[in-house]
């Protein structure tokens, strides 16, 4: 690796690498979709009961507090994953090993439930395959030609909002398929 990488590297972090081909061994940023390995390798979200490579739970209850009232506190935050999934990007599919996995399972969720604390709530996000991605953490290379990555984190790309030439056009679609 020559200077000007390295430096660009401290300097603006890990590269997001969104194509197979870019994929090198080192810290980086990965956009694809997600895609589950094996059946039996695919958890099950407590909340929903949904079948998904990964999920972020958090449980929150009220509590009063002497300065502000009452405030929300956190009882429950916890991302799990699957124990191998992968990511589908341009050109090809990069294996993906959580480094650290938290255990959760619905009857934590229940106990956490019926611990009669004032104002509970439980919010769960699901990752299931074929959702946008970015995941951040290590590659290293695995055989001749293959990639893993070790994951830090993984979080779910949020779609940008439709312009409003765009909101016009679905709309002008659905009053042809109502008339059609």
């Amino acid at each position: 690796m020559n200077i000007s990488k390295i430096f660009k590297r401290l300097w603006y972090g890990p590269p997001l690498v969104q194509r197979f081909e870019e994929l090198a061994a080192g810290k980086a940023i990965v956009e694809g979709t997600a895609a589950a390995g094996a059946l039996e390798d695919m958890i099950t979200s407590p909340l929903t009961g949904s079948t998904c490579v990964a999920y972020h739970y958090r449980a929150t209850y009220r509590a009063a507090s002497r300065t502000q009232g009452v405030v929300e506190r956190v009882l429950k935050d916890i991302q799990v994953y699957a124990p191998a999934f992968a990511l589908k990007l341009e050109g090809g599919t990069l294996k993906v090993i959580p480094a650290e996995s938290g255990t959760f399972d619905k009857e934590e969720h229940r106990q956490l439930q019926t611990g009669s604390l004032a104002g509970f709530s439980a919010k769960e996000q699901i990752i299931t395959p074929g959702a946008r991605v970015r995941a951040k953490g290590t590659v290293r290379k695995e055989g001749d030609e293959g990639f893993v990555l070790s994951l830090k984190t993984l979080e779910i790309i949020p779609e940008e909002p439709m312009t409003p030439a765009e909101r016009k056009k679905l709309a002008k679609q659905k009053k042809r398929k109502k008339k059609g």
